[in-house]
């Protein structure tokens, strides 16, 4: 199970980890990860199967720290 802190297969760090139900009550989950000091867009939001470490996809991807917990607050519904 991913949880906050981890490093997942593909390098990032997970930064926030939270999940919003869907229309059936099912559970689906988003990480805020951080990737690269390297990377030019170093923050994204994922989908991920929180069971499944290497299931990160639908990435967005921004250049600050920001920009990313806005996009994953969005993704949540919090906004």
């Amino acid at each position: 199970m991913i949880q906050l802190g981890d490093n997942l297969p593909n390098g990032a760090t997970v930064l926030a980890l939270n999940y919003r139900c869907n229309h059936v009550g099912e559970k689906k989950y988003y990480v805020l990860c951080f990737t690269s000091s390297s990377a030019v867009e170093p923050f994204v939001s994922w989908f991920v199967d929180i069971n499944d470490p290497s299931s990160t996809s639908t990435g967005h991807y921004y250049k600050t720290l920001e920009e990313c917990l806005s996009d994953f607050k969005t993704r949540l519904g919090e906004i």
